[in-house]
């Protein structure tokens, strides 16, 4: 307002200031842009951190989920808008998951057992278990002949979904045979005066 020296006030002229946010923000990723992840571990997330003129920080975590079971890629999107309605760039984060982690095989039972001949053999396995696959049980393809003395190697084989091969086990079976410990005779008696190539009794 303005008023000259006569006292004449001149017209009020008002001006309209709009204060405006027009600049967006800005989103970070933190660590790395492409993540690589061993399956069978939970994933987590490293975030992101934003930045705002106005609105000052803070951080953000990604949209989108990364089955941690399932090798694959799994993509991770990062968006932030301030209390201006600006929309930050969106920042996206790729994630490998891989399974490089080989299966475990563990015998069921004894790794070396010793047997006598001409007793049954019934293998009792190994099971396995791996880290993405899960557990399970294995047979071996080997045989165990009990009739027949000797060493028998019965061999334990697992390779997970992603080709992981485990290591293999091995169980040894031994078979052995005794020497025989007692001789018997059919008969205990003999008549006399039989004529030669008679069959007096058998011998076991």
């Amino acid at each position: 307002e303005f008023m000259d020296a006569a006292g004449n006030p001149a017209p009020s002229v008002t001006r309209t200031v709009y204060v405006l946010d027009l600049t967006p923000p800005v989103i970070s990723l933190l660590g790395e842009v492409t993540m690589t992840h061993e399956g069978g571990t939970p994933f987590i997330d490293p975030g992101a951190t934003w930045t705002d003129n106005l609105d000052g920080n803070g951080t953000v975590l990604g949209s989108g989920e990364v089955d941690y079971m399932t090798p694959g890629i799994y993509l991770l999107r990062y968006d932030h808008q301030d209390l201006g309605g600006n929309q930050a760039a969106t920042q996206t984060r790729p994630v490998i998951v891989q399974d490089t982690t080989a299966p475990v095989i563990s015998l069921n039972g004894e790794s070396s057992i010793q047997l006598l001949a001409g007793t049954p053999y019934l293998d009792s396995g190994a099971s396995w278990t791996d880290a993405v696959d899960g557990d399970g049980m294995l047979s071996s393809d080997g045989v165990v002949d009990p009739m027949k003395p000797g060493v028998y190697n019965l061999s334990f084989d697992y390779t997970d979904q992603a080709g992981n091969e485990a290591e293999q086990v091995i169980r040894t079976v031994e078979i052995t045979n005794q020497d025989p410990h007692a001789i018997y005779l059919s008969k205990s008696e003999v008549e006399e005066n039989l004529p030669a190539g008679t069959l007096v009794g058998q011998v076991s």
